[in-house]
Order: structure tokens, then C-alpha cells, then sequence
């Protein structure tokens, strides 16, 4: 795990987007190593959102694991964390493939955001859109990302 981050450090939620595909790629790619590495050692992030993503010297670093979610993170989190399930590495998954929406195309997948009424959070509610709608170039351009990050944000964690 990384040393924590300089609190004015930008991160990923600082960035505009959306990006080109070259540099979400690079992006995506290194959040999902830090991801790999966490769960080969058992850890889950829980909480992963652009605001948990660094812009360091080498290139992102995550930060914030175990820290829990806030209700900036609603967005990013998986359907299944958003009811109350407690997050595993596919919840992880699913918050990267959000990212990965959010910087292909300049918005998360779910738009709609509605209030959890037992638990007071604000979840992720209804269609998830796919990179290739939001960004028909990447269709013809790069079909391998816009595969990937749609099987990260399948809404059945467990295929």
C-alpha cells in the first residue's frame, strides 16, 4: 500500500474528462494492478472512486483502502454494495469499470442517483450505460476496451 497521498495532490476526480482511450488505458491498467495486488493479498478496497486515485510522478496510485464509502462515492460503487451487500473484489471490479466509464466518457455509467431509504446512502439506480453508446468512436476504434469495461460493469458480479 502507498504512503498516503499529499492531501493537494490531484486525482483522478480532478481530471477533465473524458480522456482519450490511450490514456484512460494507462490509467485503468494501473488502478487495476493496485486492485490485483490488494486482493492476491486478501485486501478489498471497498470504497473506490476517482477521488481515491492519485495522480503520482509514476502514474496513479490508489489510496483509501478500508476508509468506506461516503456519498461521493454512490456513483462508484457496485449495485450490489449500493443495497447493503458488504464489498469483495467483484464490487472492486465493478468500481473500476465505473471509473473507467467516468473517464472514457466524462460521466459514470449510472446517472441516476436515488436515496437509500434504510440506510440513508445514495445508490447507483437503473441502466447502466455502455461505453459504446456514450462513446461510439471507441466501437470501431478500440472494441477491446469497450469490451472490458463492459464485462467490469456487469451487473452479475459472479461471471
Amino acid at each position: 500500500m502507498a504512503a498516503p497521498p499529499d492531501p493537494d495532490a490531484p486525482t483522478l476526480a480532478d481530471i477533465p474528462s473524458p480522456l482519450g482511450a490511450a490514456d484512460a488505458r494507462r490509467a485503468i491498467h494501473a488502478i487495476a494492478i493496485a486492485l490485483a495486488e490488494a486482493h492476491h493479498d486478501g485486501r478489498v478496497h471497498g470504497a473506490l472512486a476517482p477521488r481515491h486515485v492519485v495522480r503520482g510522478a509514476d502514474g496513479p496510485e490508489v489510496h483509501g483502502f478500508g476508509e468506506g464509502r461516503d456519498s461521493r462515492d454512490g456513483a462508484f460503487a457496485a449495485p450490489e454494495v449500493g443495497r447493503g451487500a458488504p464489498p469483495d473484489a467483484a464490487a472492486d471490479i465493478w468500481a473500476l469499470g465505473a471509473i473507467a466509464h467516468q473517464l472514457l466518457a466524462g460521466v459514470p455509467p449510472v446517472a441516476a442517483m436515488v436515496q437509500d431509504e434504510e440506510g440513508g446512502r445514495r445508490v447507483a439506480h437503473g441502466a447502466v450505460e455502455s461505453i459504446g453508446s456514450a462513446r461510439p468512436d471507441l466501437v470501431k476504434h478500440d472494441p477491446e476496451l469497450v469490451g472490458l469495461v463492459d464485462r467490469m460493469l456487469d451487473r452479475r458480479p459472479t461471471e
